[in-house]
């Protein structure tokens, strides 16, 4: 059964008139004649009854109008949706992110993504890098944000490269500017944070160069390993985008460069599935907000 056959079958039945109906769909009569009668061999019944007066409905028609009603705006309300969709101004955005980038790298796009489509609800996932990439995979969600991830069957968007940083307060003992040494932050309190594979690469260098580990607290918060900063807790490693340039100026925070060897830098990528339907709506209109807004990243 086809489209064109329910809408002449209709237009006819509105019109009834088999003239006036071809000429309102634009046709010529012989071959909207052909549509409805190829619909009425499909049902197996008579849908219309020809009389010198035009034409009428008869039982099987008068049984089928209304499905064949329903089904008309079915299909508009489903070209409605799609129209939508492709615009932004229908469908969810789900995204998969760790969850230090969502205190960091996602809020000023969310707050441009939201400002452009306000009615399109937003479901963001917290997750561990490794839950990101899968629950891409499985999709789960349409968009995946993480650090150095990467997977054959997905497309990875480099976003910002970031630097972990040394981070203490004003009044720490450490507190003599410039780069940090490996004697320096042995003797500190250390404060790490669980998302970066960092602890491991500092302790093997502290070990080659036979320097006792310090003691380490490792926290899976951002903002709560700041808080232990400004409480001189200890000594923080930290994405430098997680630090405002306010709070360094300020004298709230001590930025401190890491020794080249300790040099640490991630990749902060987008991702989504490479054999996956291109990116239509919100989630296509959210990853060009991603796009544009990486170059203004610090």
């Amino acid at each position: 059964m086809m489209l064109a056959q329910l809408e002449g079958f209709l237009v006819t039945v509105r019109e009834k008139s088999i003239s006036r109906a071809a000429e309102k769909s634009f046709l010529s009569q012989p071959a909207l004649t052909a549509r409805i009668q190829s619909l009425e061999q499909e049902l197996g019944a008579p849908l219309l009854i020809r009389t010198s007066r035009g034409v009428r409905l008869s039982e099987a028609g008068k049984a089928f109008l209304p499905y064949a009603l329903r089904a008309i705006q079915a299909i508009d309300e489903g070209r409605k949706l799609v129209n939508q969709l492709t615009t932004g101004d229908a469908g969810v955005l789900t995204l998969a992110t760790v969850p230090g980038l969502l205190t960091t790298v996602l809020p000023p796009m969310l707050k441009q993504f939201r400002d452009a489509f306000p009615d399109v609800p937003v479901n963001v996932r917290t997750a561990h890098p490794d839950e990101v990439v899968d629950l891409v995979l499985r999709e789960e969600v349409q968009l995946g944000f993480a650090c150095d991830a990467e997977h054959p069957e997905l497309e990875s968007i480099p976003i910002h490269q970031d630097e972990i940083v040394c981070v203490h307060g004003p009044n720490h003992p450490v507190s003599n500017g410039g780069e940090i040494s490996l004697h320096e932050i042995a003797s500190a309190q250390l404060i790490m944070f669980s998302e970066s594979d960092f602890e491991q690469l500092l302790s093997n260098l502290l070990h080659e160069a036979g320097i006792p580990p310090a003691a380490v607290l490792t926290l899976d918060s951002i903002d709560a390993a700041k808080k232990m900063v400004e409480s001189d807790l200890g000594v923080a490693f930290l994405p430098r985008i997680a630090l405002e340039q306010e709070e360094i100026d300020s004298g709230r925070f001590v930025l401190r460069r890491l020794p080249a060897a300790a040099s640490v830098r991630r990749l902060i990528v987008a991702l989504h599935r490479r054999d996956a339907q291109p990116l239509v709506g919100p989630a296509a209109h959210f990853l060009d907000v991603v796009l544009e807004d990486r170059r203004m990243l610090p």
